[in-house]
């Protein structure tokens, strides 16, 4: 765990991270994750794969994961600090659900369709291990922690529509997103980016008119659907 937290090598096998071999460093952690370590356990995941080239730019042809099983999603954790955000594929027209942000380098994962999907779900087992110290660190401390390198996290804009104004807020306080940062995320998402888009200010109407409604339509039922169509 503390080479994970450095950004050292670690081996995976199959399902497990084991300790690289040749590995001669001290090994130290905060301890906050040292206190929360007897408290993980073996858990199944059941995930989706998806290894093609999707029509988002931002996640450079990196193999799209998803968990199915148990589900890990904006909807269940609204403060979640490594997931990508549901989009529509614009080349196949699916809907793909919350996916795993595993990796800032999708080139070193390899030139063809089987070492990309290789190396993905190498790195996902270790994302999936950082999650499992995120969510003890959780019930600790507000938005838990993550270790290894952060992503960027979202900006604040990009919240409504994505999270449900009427579940938990991504700051962590516990409190309903629409009692707590919703207006000023609407706000700056209406300020500074989309008030010379007519498109985008006609999802802002929506976004003030039935934040609820609008959440439902264009993330959660097409996530709904695509993960159900996925475990059928």
């Amino acid at each position: 765990m503390s080479d994970i937290e450095h950004v050292r090598v670690v081996g995976v096998s199959g399902q497990e991270v084991l300790h690289w071999e040749h590995c001669q460093f001290e090994h130290d952690l905060p301890e906050l994750i040292a206190q929360v370590l007897p408290a993980l356990k073996s858990r199944t995941y059941t995930l989706a794969v998806y290894p093609y080239e999707t029509s988002e730019q931002f996640l450079r042809k990196q193999p799209v994961i998803i968990s199915l099983d148990p589900e890990i999603s904006y909807r269940k954790y609204p403060d979640h600090p490594h997931l990508n955000v549901p989009f529509t594929d614009t080349k196949t027209g699916f809907h793909m659900p919350a996916s795993f942000c595993y990796t800032d380098n999708p080139d070193l994962l390899g030139d063809d369709n089987y070492s990309r999907v290789k190396s993905s779900l190498q790195q996902a087992t270790l994302w999936l291990l950082r999650h499992e110290v995120w969510l003890e660190t959780r019930k600790r401390v507000a938005k838990g922690v993550w270790i290894g390198p952060n992503a960027e996290l979202l900006p604040s804009w990009a919240y409504p529509g994505i999270i449900d104004t009427e579940g938990k807020c991504h700051c962590g306080s516990g409190n309903l997103y629409k009692l707590c940062h919703y207006e000023r995320d609407l706000k700056e998402r209406e300020e500074l980016l989309f008030k010379d888009s007519p498109e985008q200010m006609h999802s802002i109407k929506y976004l003030k008119d039935d934040p609820h409604l609008f959440w439902c339509k264009v993330t959660n039922i097409p996530s709904r659907k695509s993960l159900d169509w996925l475990r059928s």
